[in-house]
């Protein structure tokens, strides 16, 4: 009975309980200039991947079209890490000569300095992407989003503020440090803790076990028959009952099981 329910438990409520515990609030940045108006022709980046940020973009705007600027903090936002270097990819228009720059506002100051460059160069480049290699300062600000703004323009410019034949884009990263996960702190692949010391059973959820369910097509066809089994089994034995069993018969076992890695 226990491995049923353990396995029940496992397979077919944890999706419920991550897609009920996992919140994604969209970041609150510190305020930074915001580039002047241009109705001129401008041409900006085609797509930006850094972590999970992958956003594309149209590179060409029109004149009086306004896409000079274009603030995508609060839908493009990532993780980078403190310990180990990071990966910016820039997509261009290829054959189109321009100076690309980065910077990340570490101090979150809401001012872009110049020892926060992650990209400074005035020469043009022709190629349809760029890949930028970086590393966090020690001195940085983490656990909090920071802008992240990228400037591709068609001549080259020290302000982080203009973009006339260019665009500027923002996005938001928060410096994070990357340690191995403890057996108490739940599993960073496909596996999550139990805090058993809550009233009900709180589940330490990370994100990259969210990322995973998306990216591979295999356990997202496993998710959604797991979802379909819940909307079965639920009704038939009901949440408060199926709440009374596993915190008073499995709990302790489910945990058990998790850290023992037979599940």
């Amino acid at each position: 009975m226990k491995n049923i329910l353990c396995t029940f438990f496992c397979l077919v409520m944890l999706p419920t309980y991550a897609q009920e515990k996992v919140v994604y609030s969209s970041p609150i940045l510190k305020e930074a200039c915001i580039p002047p108006y241009s109705d001129a022709i401008s041409y900006g980046p085609t797509k930006v991947e850094l972590g999970s940020i992958n956003n594309t973009s149209n590179y060409y705007s029109e004149i009086g079209s306004n896409n000079f600027y274009t603030d995508y903090s609060s839908t493009s936002f990532t993780d980078i890490y403190d310990n180990q270097e990071n990966t910016l990819i820039i997509s261009l228009e290829p054959n189109k000569n321009r100076v690309v720059r980065a910077w990340i506002d570490y101090d979150n100051n809401g001012v872009f300095s110049d020892n926060e460059f992650i990209r400074n160069s005035s020469n043009g480049i022709n190629e349809s992407s760029i890949s930028i290699s970086f590393n966090i300062p020690s001195n940085a600000i983490k656990n909090t989003y920071l802008r992240l703004r990228i400037l591709v323009e068609f001549i080259a410019t020290e302000s982080h503020c203009s973009g006339i034949y260019g665009e500027i884009e923002d996005y938001a990263v928060r410096i994070v440090s990357k340690t191995p996960p403890s057996s108490n702190d739940g599993f960073s692949i496909g596996r999550v803790g139990i805090n058993t010391d809550q009233p009900q059973a709180t589940l330490d959820i990370r994100e990259n076990l969210y990322q995973n369910f998306q990216k591979d097509k295999h356990k997202v066809f496993l998710f959604r028959i797991l979802q379909l089994l819940k909307e079965i089994l639920l009704p038939m034995l009901g949440q408060e009952r199926l709440y009374t069993i596993l915190k008073t018969n499995v709990l302790k076992y489910i945990r058990v099981m998790l850290q023992a890695g037979n599940v």
